[in-house]
């Protein structure tokens, strides 16, 4: 008869189990749900279980949930939870309640902890818990449509604000993040980011959210057209007209050869370029200039002399 009683209050409990709602569950994620701790007899009731977090959940804003009995399973009169060392919960936490929630943001020290549970109640008392962490929620990404390499900003709820808390996947690639405060994130895109649609995922300590959609693309390789002269000194400016250049001076590179040039104004068909300085010699004809946008070269070069600047048109040589 004893068996059949504790086979129905097993039963029962499984069903309210699997029916109770952790408070504030919408923007919580479990990490640990312990067994049911189910008095058998009067007696002190001692249980041992084990809780593991993964490397970096202990760093998450933590907390206990407490289920203690309900309307239809009796609740001890009294217990007491360690986890790690560390007496997480009493009953005074649920302040004569079925269920309650306790903040162990700090106590909990990760990896593979003990938990000892101590209780005393009626026969068929039970008692159980679980810890859970706020849910990362990714929102938005700013753009939607990027290049390779270059900035995005995801908007959203409980990211770290330490910025090597949070790591940002594009499919199985992982973004460079500059900066991060709880609701915003600034990363940059893979220079080798899949090209077309990438699922983009932020993970806090191991904590990932729900993925959005961004579509990457190339940038265009360069194409240089004409200089407006075919000789200019060292230290002298050349206009640059092509197609595909960032209309920031600081996202054009341009080479003399393997030489950087300064780029002292940008538009996205013309660049306005300090000459080098460069070693007198016959090394100084023919060098080739080539233009290197968001890591993407042109896909040509002009050549360019160095020399005393000459406006006219580019000379005409007779063929052999």
């Amino acid at each position: 008869m004893k068996a059949s009683i504790y086979v129905l209050m097993a039963c029962a409990l499984a069903c309210w189990l699997f029916f109770a709602k952790t408070p504030c569950q919408a923007n919580q994620t479990l990490l640990f749900t312990s067994h049911e701790y189910l008095a058998r007899n009067n007696q002190i009731q001692n249980f041992q279980d084990w809780m593991t977090l993964k490397p970096g959940q202990e760093n998450l804003p933590l907390r206990l949930n407490i289920y203690n009995g309900s309307h239809e399973i009796p609740s001890y009169k009294w217990f007491r939870i360690t986890i790690g060392g560390y007496l997480v919960a009493t009953e005074a936490n649920l302040r004569g309640a079925e269920e309650g929630s306790v903040d162990v943001s700090g106590v909990i020290q990760g990896g593979n902890m003990q938990i000892l549970v101590e209780a005393g109640g009626v026969p068929g008392a039970a008692l159980w818990f679980n810890l859970s962490a706020p849910k990362t929620e990714l929102h938005s990404i700013d753009p939607e449509q990027v290049r390779q390499g270059q900035k995005i900003v995801l908007g959203g709820n409980n990211f770290s604000s330490q910025t090597n808390q949070n790591t940002v996947y594009l499919n199985s690639k992982t973004a460079t993040v500059l900066s991060s405060t709880a609701s915003s994130i600034v990363a940059q895109v893979p220079a080798d980011a899949d090209l077309g649609p990438n699922r983009v995922e932020v993970s806090v300590n191991g904590m990932a959210s729900q993925s959005l959609s961004l579509n990457v693309y190339q940038r265009p390789a360069p194409e240089l057209i004409a200089f407006d002269v075919w000789m200019a000194p060292p230290g002298g400016t050349v206009t640059l007209t092509g197609r595909n250049f960032s209309n920031r001076a600081d996202e054009n590179k341009v080479f003399f050869g393997s030489v950087p040039a300064a780029v002292s104004s940008a538009t996205t068909t013309q660049l306005v370029i300090i000459v080098p300085t460069w070693s007198w010699g016959p090394s100084q004809l023919n060098i080739p200039v080539s233009v290197v946008v968001d890591g993407v070269r042109s896909a040509n070069t002009l050549p360019m002399d160095i020399g005393p600047m000459y406006h006219g048109a580019t000379p005409q040589f007779q063929q052999d």
